[in-house]
């Protein structure tokens, strides 16, 4: 970040609340408002124990929760770190032997052999892999990826029919959202969503998501404090 951008921001509000995933962030923005005679400046950091529309969705709850509900940024912060707990991420790769040259980059994904993926690639098959907590394991295998998707959608009907904590799901694609956004499996499933009173938010995925996962991939977020089905 340069210092225009930094002060581009502290300029203009005097509080900042970071919801990431690397717990260094705090001190790089610490560093700089030292640096650049931008101090006192308060800084919040969240670790959202979560990856890709994790975020999204924790940002969601606490704007929602600050501006809609016009709640004091402190009874926010404490909301939002428990729901962190709550939240459920699910990543389905379009290009494993990609996953698998970078592994060596990514936090917390000891239980999955990603060589298995790789296998797997020869037979079209597409793992659908969650993450919560910090934990990544794989729970299923779809045909495909489109197959992996229907999978991964009935899998998230059945949260959302015993009760979200979160009136969002929040998506990203690691491409042009043209390439998916009219497929009558996504269609079906928002219109599904709709139905039950959840909103969906479907968006591009980070520059940072889609070198880590590789392009076309997909990715899935919801909260809920119930065990899963």
């Amino acid at each position: 970040m340069t210092k225009p951008v930094f002060l581009c921001f502290t300029n203009v509000w005097s509080h900042l609340h970071c919801i990431n995933l690397e717990n260094r962030l705090f001190f790089y923005l610490q560093t700089m408002g030292q640096q650049w005679g931008r101090v006192p400046f308060r800084i919040r950091l969240c670790d959202s124990m979560s990856m890709f529309t994790g975020h999204a969705l924790l940002v969601y709850e606490l704007v929602k929760r600050v501006h809609l509900g016009q709640q004091p940024i402190n009874r926010a912060t404490r909301e939002i770190d428990t729901m962190r707990d709550q939240v459920y991420g699910y990543l389905i790769p379009n290009d494993l032997s990609y996953m698998r040259e970078r592994r060596h980059l990514r936090k917390g994904d000891n239980n999955i052999s990603w060589i298995n993926f790789q296998l797997a690639s020869a037979f079209n098959l597409r793992p659908i892999v969650q993450l919560h907590r910090g934990n990544t394991d794989k729970i299923d295998t779809g045909k495909g990826f489109w197959g992996a998707m229907e999978k991964l959608f009935a899998h998230v009907k059945k949260q959302i029919q015993q009760g979200l904590t979160s009136d969002v799901i929040t998506m990203s694609y690691g491409g042009l959202l043209e390439e998916i956004k009219d497929e009558p499996v996504l269609l079906a499933f928002r219109e599904f969503c709709k139905q039950q009173g959840i909103k969906t938010m479907l968006s591009m995925m980070s520059i940072t998501g889609a070198i880590n996962v590789g392009p076309k991939s997909f990715a899935l977020s919801f909260a809920t404090d119930k065990e899963l089905v």
